[in-house]
């Protein structure tokens, strides 16, 4: 289901039927999830940099971003199911929650932020940088809601 490597795993049952999953990963710069694998390897260890800042700690930063991929697992209604809970992933896949907003959460990837969001039936809530911030002055974030009633495609 997941072409790339994802964590911080958040759950919440949405009715008798249905469980929504959220998940943080990697985006690429076309907003799909990244799988590093797949990318290929490095041509050289120069790194070029179009934006501040370039390091945070000991490690410099990507161009891929910090996401929030969310997806709905379905109790299956099939004949061959009777009786039994299966669950299906909903069709459409991973939604990336914040594809074309600027916004980046968890906020950084080289600590543990499984505290940077969290699910209700109601939605997403998620701590990010305002991107219209200067990052070589303020490094805090501000407070944000997705409002999604059923966890698929709003």
């Amino acid at each position: 289901m997941f072409e790339g490597s994802v964590r911080s795993l958040k759950v919440k049952r949405l009715n008798e039927s249905a469980i929504a999953i959220a998940v943080a990963g990697e985006a690429t710069l076309n907003g799909t999830l990244n799988n590093s694998t797949k990318a290929g390897g490095k041509i050289s260890t120069a790194r070029e940099h179009k934006s501040l800042p370039v390091r945070y700690w000991n490690k410099h930063l990507s161009e891929e971003s910090n996401t929030i991929w969310y997806l709905t697992l379905q109790k299956a209604q099939s004949a061959e199911f009777v009786g039994s809970s299966h669950y299906i992933f909903s069709p459409e896949g991973p939604i990336n929650a914040l594809k074309g907003s600027g916004l980046h959460c968890p906020t950084l990837k080289e600590i543990d932020n499984s505290g940077d969001f969290d699910i209700s039936t109601n939605g997403i809530i998620f701590i990010a940088r305002n991107p219209g911030s200067d990052p070589t002055k303020r490094f805090g974030s501000d407070l944000y809601y997705i409002p999604t009633h059923t966890f698929l495609r709003d």
